[in-house]
């Protein structure tokens, strides 16, 4: 459990930035994002996806190149 969120300016400093299966990971064809996984409850990317263990709730962080007016996910 979180007791304070992630503090956006410092995404750059996050501890797991060290992981580069965890952090600035690419997604997106034709607009890229990047996500940021900051907790070890989902998978590592498989192509343009990615999995959350069993019924665990995944903490993610998505970071865009160009400002975006939504984000659509398929559960």
């Amino acid at each position: 459990m979180r007791l304070l969120p992630v503090e956006l300016t410092l995404v750059n400093d996050l501890p797991i930035n060290t992981r580069p299966k965890r952090a600035r990971v690419w997604f997106g064809t034709q607009r890229r994002f990047q996500i940021y996984f900051l907790d070890d409850n989902a998978y590592a990317r498989e192509d343009l996806h990615f999995w959350t263990r069993g019924r665990s709730r995944a903490e993610i962080l998505v970071k865009t190149v160009e400002p975006a007016s939504g984000l659509e996910l398929t559960v």
